[in-house]
């Protein structure tokens, strides 16, 4: 069976190294918004593995792996590794007879047995791979392989957020008219003046500019500061497209004298809108008449865009949390549930204030809430997945075949905050398995 047609121009390898080596997520500890990516990937394709990884020089190496089989190896050895370097995916129900992989020892050991993978591009470079894989050959739906590119989309967006954000925290720096002393000769206050990347600026109770720097003037779309101090007369009006938010800034400052991260929507001299984060302080005589405010501003245009997208990459993870099969909640260290998907609660046929706070105590039978605690207490000292296949009996005697799988949960530090469980019913599946087996016994 061949690969799909390709997604992409073939990455040049140069090109993909250098956006690896940007990324800096190489060699790095396991992140939890990663994990579960990849754990959702294989519960949204229905399979008992999955895993996330780049495509290093010398190596394909794996940021996210959930039940993978595979170590970080040489590119030869893997099927990510194909995909990541053509830039196609491959989607192999029978991985034995699919000719871009049946020659791979992992496939000849019958390690995969079904393979699925797509690439994860970034800015038009195939830099990694999301895969999912069972030991048997099976089915992959066009619907699974769909979710498995949208879940792809979901770690490259991931990854290119993180890393805008961090760069843009490096470079807002502190405010830096609160560090001129007064002892600073005027030769060395003018040369931070003109050049800061930071706009620097003087106004008036009114409104109008007492001075400026270049910085400003270009932020705010001017050629000079003096074109800028002489022609805006009215910040209020002309500046903010919020008109009250100047008078809201006059009350703050009346309040404190002092005004930290104020965030507004302005407009630039061409008319464009942009948003910028002021630092400002009132400077007053020996009789406490206020002289002016002085302050800096910074252009947070671009951050603000990123955080907006980010939320909206988190909305639709939520949206897919909600929109799968399987049973989500999650716990904090004591057991009680801090979340949980509508499937949990329909299930449970409890609302979702009814579950937040409690515990499997509150929810099972005391023997079933001994065990589920058991099992928690496992993960929370070990750090470990624990996955186990548990039959229940429903109220009318019939028996429930649950699949359950539970991972930690890690805070920013790497320390486990709680724990996430996803369980399903597999009765149908395994009802199909006995029948197939049965079958089989016959024939034999």
């Amino acid at each position: 069976m061949p690969s799909d047609s390709p997604e992409l121009p073939a990455t040049d390898e140069k090109a993909r190294n250098k956006k690896i080596r940007e990324l800096q997520v190489l060699d790095t500890e396991p992140e939890v918004a990663f994990n579960n990516l990849a754990q959702l990937a294989a519960n949204s394709c229905s399979a008992s593995m999955a895993a996330f990884g780049l495509l290093d020089k010398e190596t394909y190496w794996h940021k996210a792996r959930h039940h993978w089989p595979l170590e970080n190896i040489s590119h030869a050895e893997t099927p990510c590794a194909k995909v990541a370097d053509r830039g196609q995916s491959i989607i192999a129900n029978e991985a034995a007879a699919h000719t871009d992989i049946s020659h791979l020892s992992c496939v000849q050991s019958n390690t995969l047995g079904a393979y699925a993978g797509v690439p994860i591009v970034m800015d038009g470079i195939s830099v990694g791979c999301l895969a999912v894989a069972d030991e048997s050959a099976r089915e992959f739906s066009d619907t699974q392989t769909q979710s498995l590119k949208l879940l792809a989309e979901q770690i490259a967006l991931q990854l290119a957020q993180r890393g805008r954000l961090a760069e843009l925290e490096a470079e807002n720096s502190e405010l830096l008219i609160q560090e001129l002393s007064a002892e600073l000769a005027e030769e060395k206050y003018r040369s931070i003046f003109e050049h800061v990347q930071e706009g620097i600026f003087q106004t008036t109770a009114e409104g109008r500019f007492i001075s400026a720097n270049p910085m400003l003037a270009t932020i705010y779309g001017y050629n000079t500061p003096e074109e800028l101090t002489a022609s805006m007369n009215d910040i209020s009006g002309e500046l903010y497209v919020d008109p009250k938010r100047r008078s809201q800034f006059i009350q703050y400052m009346q309040e404190s004298d002092t005004i930290k991260n104020f965030q507004s929507q302005v407009r630039r001299h061409d008319g464009s809108l942009i948003w910028i984060s002021e630092n400002v302080r009132a400077v007053r005589n020996n009789d406490d008449e206020l002289l002016y405010y002085e302050g800096t501003v910074v252009d947070i245009t671009e951050q603000k865009e990123t955080e907006l997208a980010l939320r909206d990459s988190e909305l639709l993870y939520h949206s897919l949390v909600e929109s799968i099969p399987q049973n989500i909640v999650r716990k904090d260290l004591n057991g009680q549930f801090t979340f949980a998907n509508q499937k949990f609660c329909s299930t449970m046929n409890l609302s979702l204030d009814e579950i937040i706070g409690k515990t499997d105590h509150h929810l099972s039978p005391k023997a079933l809430a001994d065990k589920y605690r058991r099992d928690d207490q496992y993960i929370i000292e070990t750090g470990k997945t624990f996955a186990t296949t548990e039959e229940h009996s429903s109220p009318d005697g019939s028996k429930i075949i649950i699949d359950v799988v539970k991972t930690p949960l890690l805070g920013s530090e790497g320390n486990i905050t709680g724990i996430q469980v996803m369980f399903w019913d597999v009765t149908e599946r395994h009802q199909m398995e006995e029948e197939l087996a049965y079958e089989r016994d016959l024939l034999n």
